[in-house]
């Protein structure tokens, strides 16, 4: 069994080996299309934002992207809620004791995080802030960050050469953002993304890649989670485990609708304003649901880009998880991640955002992209198929643990879920 691993999940019993591949497959997939669609949906109303009053005046509302976060958010707790619920009905075992003993402080810690991330990313996605063919080149820095976290949190060290690669990935994002940090950009370019000016261009950039850093934690406490084992070598269901960070998430971000009416962050300039639009009859949120499902004279585009986005994020989500969950963990998923900038890179050379058509482009920022692809490609490459990295000793007198490992069977000793 050991030459020859299983996964198992519910009825699905294949080789490890051929499940891995098959979740890094679906997870490009989803991260892919989660990453062409969210800058989408969030602009999918600039052009069309008219709404009529019950009063007949026509206000001017938009699609807002505190309803993008909380509107998702409510679908993926639906969703992971119902495959809970329809397993602990018809597989109570699946649903193992190990969720009464796992620590509820710990599901909040990494809700609290992927609440951040959400914040920062959402806010920083619309195209007229952080362009979204620079939104692919951006998130490969979280190659590096998973390099750092997992040595820092796991004891998880990577070899000499995969820190070069680490910092060949960084030199490549440097080239990537030279012409938006000293706006080298053509007048091509500029009718591409209608780039905000409440801040200096490199601002909302800066903004996406901060984003990224609660986003990674998350992702390796969430390995130290799937990972742990208490009850009869058993681990904690995946579905069982998203069902909670997910409704914990929406709780937090809920409470962080302050955040929309921020000068020069949110969508909505005062609290005067916010209210008015999110909790009169006549709201945003009255609004952006209309439109999805094609009232309030809007196109079918918004109903069917947020469908698509939460469709794949969904996919990406749980592909990515049961990866990290299912093989050496979050290093490899992160890997795996990368394949998608090159892939969504082109996908925004060959298109426009505004209007939303093919029109394939050159430009300044083209070459540097290029050339900071040129840096990245073998870097990533080097990486994914480089010698395995080391776990540092902690030098404990027994069996050397995980530091995340360790504390959560502490947590879990301490408390009854």
């Amino acid at each position: 069994m050991a030459n020859n691993p299983q996964f198992k999940l519910g009825i699905l019993h294949c080789n490890s080996t051929i499940a891995n591949a098959i979740f890094a497959i679906l997870s490009i997939i989803g991260q892919l299309g989660q990453s062409i669609t969210l800058p989408l949906w969030i602009d999918s109303t600039i052009d069309n934002s008219s709404f009529e009053n019950t009063d007949g005046n026509s206000t001017e509302l938009k699609m807002d992207s505190y309803f993008v976060l909380t509107f998702s958010l409510s679908v993926f707790f639906l969703f992971f809620g119902s495959i809970t619920l329809f397993l602990k009905v018809t597989r109570p075992e699946e649903i193992n004791p190990l969720g009464k003993l796992f620590p509820s402080k710990y599901i909040l810690l990494v809700a609290s995080l992927s609440a951040l991330d959400g914040l920062l990313i959402v806010y920083s996605s619309s195209g007229t802030r952080t362009p979204p063919h620079l939104q692919a080149i951006l998130q490969t820095v979280v190659i590096p960050l998973t390099i750092l976290f997992r040595f820092f949190f796991l004891r998880k060290r990577p070899t000499l050469l995969k820190f070069i690669c680490a910092g060949m990935v960084l030199v490549a994002l440097f080239v990537c953002l030279i012409p938006t940090m000293f706006t080298i950009t053509s007048n091509h370019q500029q009718n591409i993304s209608e780039v905000s000016n409440d801040h200096p261009s490199f601002i909302w950039p800066i903004i996406y890649i901060t984003g990224l850093i609660p986003g990674t934690i998350s992702i390796i406490f969430m390995e130290a989670s799937l990972k742990l084992k208490l009850d009869q070598d058993k681990t904690v269901n995946i579905f069982w485990f998203l069902t909670w960070v997910k409704l914990y998430q929406l709780v937090i971000i809920v409470l962080c609708f302050w955040t929309d009416f921020l000068p020069h962050w949110g969508d909505q300039p005062n609290i005067e304003i916010f209210a008015k639009r999110h909790v009169s009859i006549n709201s945003i949120w009255v609004f952006s649901i209309s439109c999805f499902f094609g009232g309030s004279g809007c196109s079918p585009s918004p109903g069917v880009r947020g469908t698509i986005f939460m469709l794949c994020y969904i996919l990406n989500f749980t592909s990515s998880l049961l990866l990290i969950q299912y093989s050496e963990g979050a290093a490899l998923a992160a890997m795996v991640s990368s394949v998608v900038t090159p892939l969504n890179f082109l996908f925004w050379t060959l298109f426009n955002e505004r209007p939303f058509q093919w029109h394939p482009h050159l430009s300044t920022s083209l070459w540097f992209s290029i050339g900071g692809l040129c840096l990245m490609f073998p870097a990533i490459l080097i990486y994914n198929f480089g010698e395995k990295e080391k776990v540092v000793e902690d030098h404990q007198p027994e069996e050397r643990k995980h530091l995340l490992e360790q504390e959560l069977r502490d947590l879990s000793n301490a408390e009854q879920y």
